[in-house]
């Protein structure tokens, strides 16, 4: 997604700066430049099979949730300013809990990594760009801009929503499009879809 405000790096930089897009969990887990008001939605949507995920992961090394949740207060307070994550290992009072071998076993070191992706997902904070540039490949962990709004209530809304989005930046598209694009499948989609003010159209040649 991007915004047809925005029509150069510079711009879609200072965008970012000010919290108008933001760097964001989208669709099948990818990180994409998201206009603000589609966060609420994005998050709620990836916050739920993320915490499933994330406790089976936990209950493979006999841990649970209560340890992330238990780092991630501590974690927020070293957001003084933007940091990556070994800056916040470096800032951060106190030692930050080992998973061990177990751990390393399930790809989880320690609970740091799930602390500011459960920050996130409770949008608390966000992700942004290192030295303010697009084309870096690390991103810095910040205190969330500004206040985000609530998401819709139920999933089926969330998900209308992420796809009214998805269609006004980029439809048309088919089912089979926005099913490969979203990672949902097609009957939960067509279900969605009537809740939107969306309608079928002709594409000369495709048929």
């Amino acid at each position: 997604w991007s915004s047809d405000v925005c029509s150069s790096d510079l711009e879609l930089e200072a965008a970012v700066a000010a919290g108008e897009l933001r760097v964001q969990p989208a669709v099948r887990g990818c990180i994409y430049l998201v206009p603000s008001a589609a966060v609420p939605d994005l998050l709620a949507l990836n916050a739920e099979t993320w915490r499933a995920q994330t406790e089976k992961e936990l209950a493979k090394i006999g841990k649970t949730i209560a340890v992330v949740e238990a780092l991630a207060p501590a974690v927020l307070a070293t957001l003084t300013e933007p940091r990556t994550p070994d800056a916040i290992r470096k800032a951060f009072r106190g030692e930050i809990p080992s998973f061990g071998d177990a751990g390393k076993k399930v790809g989880l070191s320690s609970p740091l990594p799930l602390a500011l992706r459960l920050l996130e997902f409770a949008g608390k904070i966000e992700r942004t760009l290192d030295g303010g540039r697009l084309d870096s490949e690390r991103y810095l962990w910040r205190k969330t801009v500004g206040k985000l709004a609530a998401p819709a209530r139920d999933h089926d809304q969330r998900l209308a929503n992420v796809v009214d989005a998805f269609l006004g930046f980029a439809g048309p598209a088919t089912l089979a499009q926005l099913s490969a694009w979203s990672g949902r499948a097609q009957r939960d989609l067509k279900a969605v879809i009537g809740k939107l003010d969306a309608a079928p159209v002709e594409v000369e040649g495709i048929g």
